[in-house]
């Protein structure tokens, strides 16, 4: 794309942000409502977090479709079809009469949602360089990371107001906004290639793209990295309301401000990228997360501390992502160049696959009798994930 025509890159962070907010909108605004929505429906609050996971898998396997779609087609087609399914399936989702359906259409929903992630992602490939790549994905992290702040606040008054279908009206109000923005406004930034999107074709990508270590190893530290993240926001319904006592009004507050530990620090990043660069910055992001997850670790094992000191601890490590999430991203995507879109879709894959599991494992493990106990399980998960992202961070990730 002619320099010329490109948009300023704060202008292009908010309309990319915006576009890739419908999925931690959706994820972020119903969490206050999981236990009303679980009464409502005559499920357990285990059956009602299978939602999330439903939508985890949703943004797993959507973004394998989109992205050899967004190389064939060009950018703004599967976002306008994305955005599309987004909002027909969250008024699914406000109809829903039991859980089966309610899963069902979170999963269709997540497939309309992670257009946004696939085309934000490559459109800033496009248009950048792998310096400047880094700078848009922390401003984008500035306007996404507003949702878990507000998403939580939101979704809690309106479940007080008119209860938990009206967060899925309003959801889908927003994806309907979002659809006729983004047609007006959305830059096409890659012509389209021929073929890309034929079977055989797509899976030569896919398996070239994987083969790629460049690509492969800051991938799954940026995915093991979004697992610790998700398994705090799968976990802390029930750390915060069930364990704690807090009041469902009250849950968006401690949310948000968790929040705020990872935009400040998303926003640091972006201004030591020029002196530093994204490697050594993922480093230092690397360590600081597995230092802060054993701090975790050690306070949900003692108990001491109560709900500030775990809150503490999740502010803490939500600040260290800030500096692995995005780095990670654009030094994978990196040397990708005309196969960013399918490459966008791996990587996005592969942060949700695997953060489905480790959402997952914290369900399973607040279950055992010998945890019994979500602070303690959701303390198990990320430090094993900042663990193993640590030690991938030492071997592949080079200055």
């Amino acid at each position: 794309m002619n320099a010329s025509l490109r948009p300023s890159r704060a202008r292009l962070a908010v309309l990319l942000g915006a576009l890739t907010a419908t999925g931690p909108w959706a994820i972020d605004m119903y969490l206050p409502a999981l236990p009303a929505l679980a009464n409502d429906l005559g499920t357990t609050l285990g059956a009602a977090q299978g939602t999330l996971s439903a939508f985890f898998l949703g943004m797993a396997i959507g973004q394998l479709v989109y992205g050899p779609l967004a190389d064939r087609y060009g950018r703004r087609p599967p976002m306008l079809a994305g955005l599309a399914l987004f909002t027909v399936a969250s008024i699914a989702c406000a109809l829903a009469t039991d859980v089966g359906m309610l899963w069902i259409a979170r999963l269709a929903q997540a497939l309309g949602s992670c257009a946004g992630l696939v085309v934000a992602r490559a459109v800033a490939r496009d248009l950048y360089e792998p310096l400047d790549v880094a700078h848009i994905f922390s401003r984008l992290m500035l306007v996404t990371g507003i949702a878990p702040i507000l998403a939580p606040l939101i979704g809690a008054q309106v479940l007080a107001l008119a209860g938990w279908r009206t967060i899925f009206w309003s959801l889908a109000a927003f994806g309907a906004v979002l659809l006729v923005f983004a047609a007006h406004r959305l830059p096409e930034t890659h012509g389209g290639t021929p073929g890309a999107a034929r079977p055989r074709v797509v899976a030569r990508t896919f398996l070239a793209i994987l083969r790629d270590r460049s690509f492969l190893r800051p991938s799954l530290i940026a995915a093991l990295g979004q697992s610790t993240l998700f398994a705090y926001i799968v976990g802390t319904p029930a750390v915060l309301i069930e364990h704690f006592g807090v009041d469902p009004r009250l849950y968006g507050f401690f949310f948000g401000a968790n929040a705020l530990g990872f935009i400040v620090s998303a926003q640091v990043n972006a201004r030591w990228l020029r002196g530093r660069g994204p490697a050594r910055l993922l480093r230092g992001g690397l360590l600081a997360l597995l230092i802060v997850a054993s701090v975790g670790l050690a306070v949900a094992w003692s108990g001491i501390g109560g709900v500030w000191a775990v809150s503490a601890t999740y502010v803490a490590q939500l600040g260290a992502l800030g500096f692995v999430m995005s780095n990670a991203g654009a030094l994978a995507l990196a040397q990708q160049g005309a196969r960013a879109g399918s490459a966008s879709a791996v990587l996005g894959s592969l942060q949700f696959g695997i953060a489905a599991l480790a959402s997952s494992a914290v369900a399973t493990l607040t279950a055992l009798e010998e945890v019994a106990n979500p602070v303690l399980a959701v303390a198990l998960v990320v430090a094993a994930c900042a663990g193993l992202a640590f030690l991938l961070g030492r071997r592949a990730v080079s200055a």
